[in-house]
């Protein structure tokens, strides 16, 4: 076993804001869960298989702490397995920190003692897997590319995040609607009560994008939303931080209800 601490150390700092991938795996390089004696690699403890840009480690346990990886701000995979259910075939980590790893796309954690995990902040995540750990909370926050998540067995898991909120808030504008359409209101009402739904929605979604910037970064976002002339290292800064599909869809909705608001301020 080694100390997350410890095991970071075998990454050098310089290297850390190259790499892509990172794949942690208990058993060793030939695929045995239980220690073979024949086996030159069983008998090599976090041996790394691969380098820059795409690390690869295999007999390593990892136990304690904090595993911190936040300098690591290219990363796009990150994937950690253990080989069993039971304490000693678990890698034991107190927390896991990746909230500045806006690239992440891919994560996998399997057979983990961890117990509560945010990935608010990783709102380019496509695959999530996180089986088999003993997950408490999980705040998974809004991902619009994800396309896949596993979260198998971990029997005591609450999801934290503003999903109970906005349901509330979605059904409460459906609801408006079908009582306008009911009144037989005409058209123009309609659609007015339709903006302000529309603008509701956008302002709660800026704020959660926003939320996920520091103070500096979160100036230059309401720049890009309160000037037209905001310029085009401003929005490329922000893209670079969140995502460029996140910055692209928020200014698409930005325009689009400009365009409506200045088309009833001329009729």
């Amino acid at each position: 076993m080694v100390k997350a601490s410890e095991w970071l150390e075998k990454i050098p700092k310089e290297k850390r804001g190259e790499i892509t991938g990172i794949c942690i795996h208990k058993q060793c390089l030939y695929g045995h869960i239980i220690y073979n004696y024949n086996c030159n690699n069983c008998k090599i403890e976090n041996y790394c298989y691969s380098g820059a840009p795409n690390y690869q480690f295999f007999n390593t346990t990892l136990e304690g702490g904090d595993l911190g990886l936040n300098d690591f701000v290219t990363l796009q995979q990150l994937q950690i397995y253990g080989i069993g259910q039971d304490r000693n075939q678990q890698h034991t980590l107190d927390s896991l920190t990746i909230d500045k790893c806006i690239k992440l796309t891919n994560l996998t954690i399997n057979y983990m003692t961890l117990k509560v995990l945010n990935v608010e902040a990783n709102i380019n995540l496509q695959d999530v897997n996180l089986n088999y750990n003993h997950l408490d909370n999980l705040s998974l926050g809004r991902k619009i590319n994800l396309r896949n998540i596993s979260l198998k067995n971990n029997k005591r898991l609450t999801l934290y995040d503003d999903t109970d909120k906005t349901i509330i808030r979605l059904k409460g504008q459906v609801e408006t609607l079908i009582k306008h359409i009911l009144n037989e209101e005409n058209l123009k009402q309609l659609k007015l009560t339709a903006h302000k739904f529309a603008k509701e929605n956008f302002e709660h979604q800026k704020e959660l994008t926003k939320s996920k910037l520091d103070k500096h970064d979160q100036i230059l976002f309401n720049v890009l939303f309160g000037d037209s002339n905001a310029s085009d290292e401003v929005k490329q800064r922000l893209s670079d931080l969140l995502g460029e599909k996140e910055i692209d869809n928020l200014v698409v909705q930005n325009e689009k209800i400009k365009d409506y608001e200045k088309k009833e301020r001329e009729n």
